[in-house]
């Protein structure tokens, strides 16, 4: 998990988003003055993170909002994350710490 957070909170940093808010983010929470599309992208990752099936409202409005392609791309992206992420934590990979052989 430290591993996680580490890169994460600096793609979220190159990506835009404010110290403050990657904190927030960090910890399971959602800062206030996230875009729209940030919003609705947070929930439907937050949706699949829980478990069962995206609720309809919210897959409407981010197809009508950002696009099918869109709504794939964060279902996508959250899927790698997750599988990165068992990854990560059955290795306890530490924050910061790069492999002897690269």
């Amino acid at each position: 998990m430290a591993y996680e957070m580490y890169a994460h909170a600096r793609l979220a940093s190159r990506a835009g988003l404010r110290p403050d808010q990657v904190a927030t983010l960090c910890t399971g929470g959602r800062p206030c003055d996230l875009t729209e599309e940030d919003v609705l992208a947070s929930d439907v990752a937050t949706a699949l993170i829980a478990g069962g099936p995206v609720p309809g409202p919210l897959y409407d409005t981010v197809v009508e909002t950002l696009g099918q392609e869109a709504f794939d791309a964060i279902v996508f992206i959250t899927i790698h994350y997750l599988a990165l992420g068992t990854l990560l934590n059955a290795h306890d990979v530490p924050a910061g710490k790069r492999s002897s052989g690269n």
